[in-house]
């Protein structure tokens, strides 16, 4: 959770809290389910003590809409509702975002409608796009799924996207990461409703943490960037098979046949990086698939991937996933 979030106290407040949970077909049912589950939960707790959170799910039907395994998510509520609620929340819709303002138009003005009078937005993966339709977004910080991240940023790049972190609480504004990360995201809520003594007690309950990690482990590899410079796509193809070879940013502009000076410009332009970021990022995508797929040393692999220092390909490695090629190797290795 993002530190400006983790000190928040719960409002005060003699009266039951409204939480609108958003349903559309394609979404994360167990998104819906859990949070539901989650919200109850802290709802036991309480024991009729003071304010309890009273969970709606909308539907644009009010009625059952189709998640994206297949099951029926009952719904006692239109979209209308989400502009009387305290807090509206928006689960993960599985696929790519491509074309979901479109799609769900009337829900991104509901939304917009609902943050102007004061209810908390709040989303989780991909549902965070449609938040950042609204721009209740726009100079605040956000995060959001990994997988979309780049498309994120050219879409929405007045948003501070913060992709490591799982959840990022802006006060009317409440992120989480990629699907999964909803229960961090309701335990959030709880703790802003209900106070942390709940939040906590419902961790426990659920068997998860309440402070949870950062998703920057998940966030490599990505895909290659498409564009249309071939021949900083040359110096991108010869990278990847010449990975142990030294980096040189000289030789790379001779195989794209430009100067120095125009090939870090194009490069830049192209992929979004630098040549060395470039380098460095795939060096340690290579290194992410030995550590999971093979048993070769952390000293085997090093070399393989283009460095003679050990110590600093650990320290590059912890930079871009947050853990030790070791510890890596413990969460994400399958071989043998």
């Amino acid at each position: 959770m993002s530190d400006r979030g983790t000190d928040r106290k719960p409002q005060e407040r003699s009266d039951d809290w409204r939480i609108v949970l958003v349903a559309v077909p394609g979404c994360m049912s167990s998104a819906i389910c859990g949070s539901l589950e989650a919200f109850a939960i802290a709802n036991a707790l309480r024991a009729g003590e003071g304010p309890n959170l009273r969970v709606e799910v909308a539907t644009s039907s009010k009625e059952s809409t189709l998640g994206f395994g297949g099951l029926a998510i009952p719904s006692n509520v239109g979209l209308d509702a989400i502009e009387h609620a305290d807090v509206v929340v928006v689960p993960p819709i599985l696929g790519s975002p491509h074309g979901l303002a479109s799609a769900h138009a009337e829900l991104v003005d509901r939304l917009a409608i609902a943050s102007a009078g004061g209810s908390i937005a709040a989303a989780t993966c991909t549902g965070t796009f449609l938040l950042a339709e609204t721009g209740v977004l726009n100079g605040r910080r956000a995060t959001t799924t990994p997988a979309f991240r780049d498309l994120f940023h050219r879409r929405y790049p007045e948003v501070l996207l913060r992709t490591a972190m799982r959840v990022v609480d802006e006060g009317s504004v409440v992120t989480a990461g990629a699907t999964t990360s909803y229960l961090d995201l309701a335990l959030a809520l709880i703790a802003r409703s209900l106070g942390p003594r709940v939040a906590l007690e419902s961790a426990r309950i659920l068997s998860t943490d309440r402070n949870p990690r950062s998703q920057q482990p998940f966030l490599l590899p990505r895909p290659s960037v498409e564009h249309a410079d071939d021949e900083v796509r040359k110096a991108e193809q010869w990278i990847t098979q010449h990975l142990a070879e030294p980096f040189d940013t000289d030789s790379l502009a001779r195989i794209a046949a430009t100067s120095p000076r125009s090939f870090l410009r194009r490069f830049r332009n192209a992929t979004g990086e630098s040549p060395r970021e470039y380098v460095q990022r795939v060096r340690v995508e290579a290194a992410m698939k030995d550590l999971e797929a093979t048993q070769l040393s952390i000293e085997e692999i090093t070399t393989q991937c283009g460095y003679a220092d050990t110590r600093s390909f650990r320290r590059l490695f912890h930079k871009q996933t947050g853990l030790s090629p070791a510890e890596y190797r413990r969460r994400f290795g399958y071989a043998g």
